[in-house]
């Protein structure tokens, strides 16, 4: 490596989200616009969630322990929160009649922050750890989204879970038993509606 190629790596390797701009118009101009792009410029939000996320050692479920640890209530929400530069879960739990959402660094499992929300929590006896468990057991997979619903005429949560094969499943699980109900395959152009 040359002098100039050196001090370029240690630039890219010291970016932060504030700098991947000029990061990207300075590789452009370096390397060609086809490299810079595959390199830093991923597609959408959640092609930069799983870029950011692809040697993440925090899982949905582990996200679900850590929240419930740090407010002392019980989990009935959980997603990944792909509205940050940091690659995150929001945790939604209920402590008493109060929700607070959690959010939890996927790559280091520390609490980033909670705050306060006005949701009512839904009463479910299954705890939504045991409610992911079940789905990821029954496709094989990994809980990317999971959330309970109380609704007059049924109880029930949905998780969202992918496998190492890139299948997508929805499965539906009795949050009272904790009893996987049906799964469903997604398609591709499923995540167009989401």
């Amino acid at each position: 490596m040359t002098r100039h190629e050196i001090s370029h790596t240690t630039l890219i390797a010291k970016a932060t989200p504030r700098r991947t701009i000029h990061h990207a118009a300075l590789l452009t101009t370096l390397l060609g616009a086809t490299v810079a792009a595959a390199l830093l410029l991923p597609s959408g939000p959640r092609a930069a969630w799983a870029q950011q996320t692809t040697a993440r050692p925090i899982t949905l479920l582990r996200a679900i322990e850590i929240a419930e640890a740090h407010k002392q209530g019980r989990a009935f929400e959980a997603e990944r929160d792909e509205d940050s530069f940091t690659p995150a879960y929001k945790v939604s739990v209920a402590v008493g009649a109060q929700v607070h959402d959690v959010r939890i660094h996927a790559q280091t499992g520390a609490v980033i922050g909670a705050r306060l929300d006005d949701d009512r929590p839904p009463q479910h006896k299954a705890t939504l750890a045991a409610i992911v468990r079940a789905a990821e057991a029954k496709t094989s997979g990994r809980a990317v989204e999971a959330e309970c619903d109380d609704d007059r005429f049924e109880a029930r949560c949905e998780v969202r879970v992918v496998t190492t094969s890139g299948s997508a499943y929805d499965v539906l699980v009795d949050s009272q038993s904790g009893r996987v109900l049906k799964t469903r395959q997604r398609r591709k152009h499923d995540d167009d509606d989401d």
